[in-house]
């Protein structure tokens, strides 16, 4: 607890990552890492390796876009780093433990931004539709990899709005979600017009199961519809003793390459 309090209290991020709750799930998540490293481990590995296989169908040189590289544990940080001038990491939060990660190299650039371009109006009780734009104008980045956030770009500000304006509407609130997350798509697709190669990661459903029995399946995409992805694989987030003596989840995941 104390190693979180003088993170929490030490790192330095803008307001809304702070007031969202973003800085709090950041350095929860480093904990749940350390926790859960074992049933973690292929899902970190298999993302890793279809970042790498996507990234190496696109020259050398140029800069690779990274959004929501968090702890950086699913990113072939080596690969990108020989492959291309830059790597530009974009997050709400960067940890000093994940920056130290990249060993100061000088082709990193941290940038902490809301990669939905929603946020700001969030903090104000309003459910914007902003279609995301940043960087799209930029002909050298040749890479884009969304890392593992599209099935959570709504949970944060969700909870956030429960908790300070509950009285909004819940077909308004699931309405929007899907809006969060088709947003970050054609976003995507944006740079892939563009001539960048595409790297999508994403969570496919949930599965929450008691006794090993599953009574639970949610759609990660909200009802959108999913493409066939080009590999699957399972995430084992919360094993045994994680969330409860006999409850566990697992993530089905996706990998697509454009």
């Amino acid at each position: 607890m104390i190693a979180e309090l003088v993170t929490w209290l030490t790192t330095r991020c803008a307001p809304p990552a702070r007031q969202l709750g973003y800085l709090y799930e950041a350095i929860a998540m480093r904990e749940r890492v350390k926790r859960c490293e074992v049933s973690w481990r292929s899902h970190l590995t298999q993302s890793r390796q279809f970042a790498g296989a996507c990234m190496e169908q696109q020259a050398a040189g140029g800069i690779a876009l990274v959004l929501g590289s968090g702890l950086g544990l699913d990113i072939p940080q080596q690969a990108l780093l020989e492959h291309f001038d830059e790597v530009w990491l974009v997050d709400m939060v960067h940890l000093r433990s994940t920056r130290k990660s990249w060993q100061g190299s000088p082709k990193v650039k941290f940038i902490e931004a809301d990669v939905t371009e929603v946020l700001a109006s969030v903090t104000r009780g309003e459910l914007d539709r902003a279609q995301p734009k940043r960087w799209l104008d930029n002909p050298d980045i040749r890479f884009v990899l969304s890392a593992n956030i599209l099935g959570q770009l709504p949970v944060q500000p969700l909870a956030w709005l429960a908790k300070h304006y509950p009285y909004k509407d819940e077909a308004n609130l699931d309405q929007w979600s899907q809006q969060l997350l088709q947003a970050h798509l054609d976003y995507l697709r944006a740079f892939a017009d563009k001539g960048a190669k595409v790297c999508l990661i994403a969570d496919l459903e949930w599965h929450y199961a008691e006794s090993n029995q599953v009574r639970e399946v949610v759609d990660a995409w909200r009802g959108l519809e999913q493409p066939l992805p080009d590999a699957r694989w399972e995430w084992r987030i919360a094993p045994r003793g994680e969330m409860g003596l006999n409850r566990t989840q697992t993530n089905w995941v996706g990998g697509w390459c454009w």
